[in-house]
C-alpha cells in the first residue's frame, strides 16, 4: 500500500487530478467534498464529479488483499457498484445527495451503509447476498428491488436532544425489504423511543437486534420463530416477556441494558436453561439510568474490554478538567497532547477505536471556554500529530 506519508498521484476525475497521501495499516478511504484537506487517505472530490474507480486497482494491502478495504464516500457517482463486481469491497458508506435508481446486481460489497437522502433512491441489490445493509436517513425514501441482505440495519433519526421527547416512533418496513430474516433496530439510547409495534412488517424474522431506546415490547411475543435475540445500550425494558416466550431462542444476548429488567433475565436465563441449554448466552454489564445520562454520551461506550472504556473515560475527564482551567491556548493544546497520546500504548486501540477518539477530541473543544483557546481544526491537527 506504499510507505508511511508516501503521496501518490492519481486520475481521480480527470488526468493526475489528485495526490492520494497512503498511511500503512489504514484500510479507510475517505472520498467527497468534505473529505479532510491534507489527510493521509483522504481526497476532495466534489459530489457531483465522476470518479473513475479503477484508478485505485494498484492497490492492495500487506496481505495482498484489495486496497481500500472501507470506502466512506459523499457524492452521487454509483460507479463504484459496477467496479466492485471485479473487485470486492469490505465496506462502503454512501452519502448521496440525490435520489434515483441504481442497479447494484453484480456488486461484491460485503457491508453496505447508505445515508438515504430526502428523495426516492431505489437500489437493485446484489445478486450476491450482501453480509448486511444499513439505512439512516430517509428511510422512507428507499426501496430495495430483488435479493435480501443477510442483516438489515435500520437507524432512524428520532432526535439526539437528550430527553427532548418521550413520544414513540415507529418504523416502516422499506418495501423490498420485508422478507428478511435479520433485522437490527439502531439508534441512541437517550433518543425518543421506537415503537415495537412495527415488528409485525418482518414476519420471518429469525434474529433480531435492538440498540437503544424501545416501547411496547409486548410485541416481541408476535415472534415466536425467533432463533437469536441481542439487546445493546437499552436503558428501560420495562414490559419484556420472559424468555420463555420464544421456544426456538439458540442464542440472547443482553450488554449494557437496564439494570433492574437485567436481573430478571439472568434468571430467565438460567429457567430456559433447565429446559434446554442454549448454544450462548450473556447477559452483561447492567447500567442504571444515570450511567446512560453521564457516561454513554462519550465515544468510548461500545470499547471492549470495559477495562479499555474506563482508562478512556478516565483520560476524558482528565482533559476536560485541564482544558477547562487552561488560561493559554498552549496549555489547551498541552491537555490535547497529553489525551492523545495517552491511547498510543494502550493494547486494542484499532481504527474504529481512533475514529473514536477523533470525535472525542471534537467534544473535548466544543465548550465555550476550550473553543476560545483551541478551534476544532487546531485540535484535530494535534491529534493527527501526535497519535501513533
Amino acid at each position: 500500500m506504499g510507505g508511511a506519508n508516501a503521496g501518490v498521484r492519481l486520475s481521480v476525475t480527470g488526468p493526475d487530478s489528485h495526490v492520494l497521501t497512503l498511511d500503512p495499516g489504514v484500510g479507510l478511504l475517505q472520498i467527497g467534498p468534505d473529505a479532510p484537506a491534507d489527510a493521509a487517505c483522504a481526497l476532495r472530490v466534489a459530489a457531483d464529479e465522476i470518479i473513475d474507480w479503477s484508478c485505485f486497482d494498484r492497490f492492495a494491502d500487506p496481505s495482498g488483499a484489495a486496497w481500500p478495504r472501507v470506502i466512506r464516500y459523499h457524492g452521487d457517482d454509483a460507479g463504484f457498484f459496477a467496479w466492485s463486481a471485479h473487485r470486492r469491497i469490505e465496506s462502503v458508506v454512501w452519502s448521496p445527495t440525490h435520489g434515483r435508481t441504481v442497479d447494484a446486481a453484480a456488486a461484491q460489497i460485503d457491508h453496505l451503509l447508505i445515508d438515504v437522502p430526502d428523495e426516492p433512491l431505489s437500489l437493485v441489490l446484489p445478486e450476491r447476498a450482501m453480509r448486511s445493509l444499513t439505512l439512516r436517513g430517509h428511510l422512507d425514501r428507499f426501496r430495495a428491488v430483488a435479493g435480501a441482505p443477510g442483516m438489515l440495519t435500520l437507524s432512524p433519526d428520532t432526535g439526539t436532544a437528550r430527553g427532548a421527547s418521550t413520544t414513540a416512533v415507529t418504523v416502516a418496513a422499506p418495501p423490498g425489504l420485508r422478507e428478511i430474516g435479520g433485522l437490527s433496530l439502531s439508534h441512541g439510547p437517550l433518543e425518543a423511543p421506537i415503537s415495537l409495534t412495527s415488528l409485525h412488517a418482518w414476519p420471518n424474522l429469525t434474529h433480531l437486534q435492538l440498540r437503544g431506546s424501545f416501547t411496547d415490547f409486548d410485541a416481541l411475543t408476535r415472534l415466536p420463530n425467533l432463533t437469536r435475540l441481542e439487546l445493546r445500550y437499552v436503558p428501560d425494558l420495562e414490559g419484556f416477556p420472559p424468555l420463555a416466550t420464544f421456544p426456538q431462542l439458540e442464542t440472547f444476548i443482553a450488554f449494557n441494558v437496564d439494570q433492574a429488567a437485567g436481573r430478571q433475565l439472568r434468571a430467565d436465563v438460567r429457567a430456559v436453561s433447565r429446559q434446554r441449554p442454549l448454544r450462548y448466552s450473556s447477559v452483561s454489564q447492567l447500567r442504571s439510568r444515570e450511567w446512560f445520562v453521564a457516561e454513554y454520551g462519550l465515544p468510548y461506550g461500545g470499547w471492549e474490554p470495559e477495562s479499555l472504556q474506563k482508562k478512556a473515560i478516565r483520560a476524558h475527564r482528565a482533559a476536560q478538567k485541564a482544558l477547562a482551567s487552561a488560561t493559554t491556548a498552549e496549555e489547551a493544546e498541552q491537555a490535547l497532547v497529553r489525551f492523545t497520546t495517552a491511547f498510543n500504548d494502550l493494547p486494542g486501540i484499532d481504527t474504529g477505536e481512533r475514529e473514536d477518539l477523533g470525535e472525542a477530541v471534537d467534544q473535548l473543544v466544543a465548550a465555550e471556554h476550550a473553543s476560545a483557546l483551541v478551534g476544532r481544526e487546531r485540535a484535530r491537527e494535534i491529534f493527527d500529530a501526535h497519535r501513533d
